[in-house]
């Protein structure tokens, strides 16, 4: 018998297992605040770890850590697929991080 992982594990799992195109599709619906998360989805595997990884017993606002938690692992998922730079990344990563402070 297999030790049970824990939900963030299978919820990376479960996000390197969309197809990119969909992964950059949540990626950009989490950055436009235009994201629905719900059981239903094409991708099973997917909606199990979110829900186990979110408490989903009921539907329910997903709150702002789960959904920085999201954007993280589509973010590093995306960039391990593309190859790409290092440096490009960091440099993503801060233009980002200066487009969220508050003005």
């Amino acid at each position: 018998m297999r030790p049970a992982r824990a939900p963030i594990e299978d919820l990376r799992l479960a996000i390197d297992g969309l197809p990119l195109r969909t992964r950059e599709a949540m990626l950009a619906g989490i950055r436009s605040q235009e994201v629905m998360l719900a059981s239903r989805t094409s991708f099973p595997a997917f909606a199990r770890a979110w829900d186990r990884f979110a408490g989903g017993r009921r539907a329910r606002r997903t709150n702002g850590r789960e959904l920085r938690v999201l954007e993280r692992h589509l973010r590093a998922s995306i960039l391990a697929e593309r190859n790409v730079d290092l440096g490009e990344a960091i440099a993503e990563h801060w233009t980002l991080v200066r487009e969220r402070e508050p003005a």
